[in-house]
């Protein structure tokens, strides 16, 4: 065990904070990566872990995307899920999020992706702003087929997604 002092000019020392050197409050953000259809949803499992030997606060969750194009496709399945919670030492938190890639300009790509880091704001000495290791990935597919033999030309069919 170890201690952090503050000295007075007096001479006297005062204990800070005591803890167990490269042990007391670890964090770790892990995400997931998924594929769907465009304009359909899916979610994502992700976790945040308290690897540390003390309880862990942590103050709030955000999910910060990493392009332009990956704005508002991800959200928290439960809203209180962002609001913060306490992890006791060596447990695990599930975090769900909401995957749901809709694309409104013509014409709709064949596939997309979509990317995102999962941002746990904690109380720990050395990484009070813990960032996913990878980040979220989203993979959304459209595809349309044609069937012309006794259609015209360019006649849609049918539609087919997966």
């Amino acid at each position: 065990m170890s201690s952090l002092f503050l000295r007075f000019d007096k001479g006297s020392y005062i204990p800070i904070v005591q803890y167990v050197l490269g042990h007391n409050q670890e964090i770790d953000v892990s995400t997931d990566t998924v594929t769907t259809c465009m304009n359909t949803t899916a979610i994502l499992v992700c976790h945040v872990a308290n690897t540390g030997m003390s309880d862990l606060l942590v103050d709030s969750l955000s999910i910060e995307p990493l392009d332009e194009q990956s704005k508002g496709v991800f959200s928290f399945v439960n809203p209180s899920d962002d609001v913060g919670f306490i992890l006791s030492s060596g447990s695990v938190k599930t975090i769900e999020i909401l995957f749901y890639p809709v694309w409104t300009k013509k014409p709709i790509p064949d596939s997309m992706t979509f990317r995102a880091n999962l941002i746990a704001y904690n109380c720990s000495l050395f990484n009070p702003v813990a960032v996913s290791d990878m980040p979220m990935i989203g993979h959304a597919i459209h595809k349309f087929y044609q069937q012309g033999s006794s259609y015209r030309k360019n006649r849609l069919i049918s539609r087919t997604e997966w």
